[in-house]
């Protein structure tokens, strides 16, 4: 075992494992629709209960994919992994926060940048670097997510005895109206985009019903 800092590991940890994590990804997204609507096909004669069946094996098959296959894959890339390097936290960053890098890259550096410093040292910076963080978010929300966050550094400039934490971060964007419209959460979330894009490909499967 050799160690490593914690932005480099991350490095050589998609050089060993980024091709089996984007196919680990195209499969959820793609692969289990696929199978859902095959198994509703083979499992009735009639119609309506293969989209029924098909429907009900969604949650069953995901439960078991997030679980068994997903969660299983994923303590397996840690362990062989952590077999070889011993990561170094570096820039203050613990343990939890080094794990955090070793899979975010500069994404969860950034991340815990923001989380970190005190809200009234955000720089212009920082913030267009959060921003630019989600393509969709930069993209169709960057104003909204740059004054949100222009808003609450001078809300705690001029609060300065106000502690800084989630709870008066959100009442800060609550209080001046700037609270993320459900549009903008489902969006900005790369889960629930791949999930959005499973669930169009299994409708378009279950309408178009190739297997006829």
């Amino acid at each position: 075992m050799f160690g490593m800092l914690d932005y480099r590991a991350h490095k050589l940890y998609l050089l060993l494992f980024g091709i089996p994590i984007i196919v680990i990804q195209l499969a959820a997204c793609f692969g289990l629709p696929f199978v859902n609507y095959a198994l509703g096909h083979e499992f009735a004669d009639d119609r309506l209960w293969q989209i029924l069946i098909s429907i009900g094996l969604t949650f069953v098959v995901g439960i078991v994919w997030a679980i068994f296959i997903f969660g299983f894959v994923n303590k397996l890339f840690e362990f062989v992994f952590g077999l070889f390097v011993d990561v170094i936290p570096t820039d203050g960053r613990n343990k939890e926060q080094a794990k955090a890098v070793v899979h975010g890259g500069e994404k969860a550096i950034i991340r815990l940048k923001i989380a970190n410093l005190d809200a009234k040292e955000w720089t212009d910076e920082d913030i267009l670097s959060f921003v630019k963080l989600d393509w969709v978010a930069s993209w169709f929300f960057h104003d909204e997510i740059s004054k949100r966050l222009e808003t609450v550094r001078e809300h705690f400039i001029e609060h300065p005895s106000l502690e800084v934490n989630d709870w008066t971060i959100h009442k800060a964007i609550k209080d001046n109206g700037m609270e993320m419209t459900f549009f903008e959460k489902t969006l900005t979330n790369v889960i629930w985009r791949r999930e959005i894009v499973s669930y169009v490909f299994f409708a378009y499967l279950l309408w178009t019903n190739p297997f006829a």
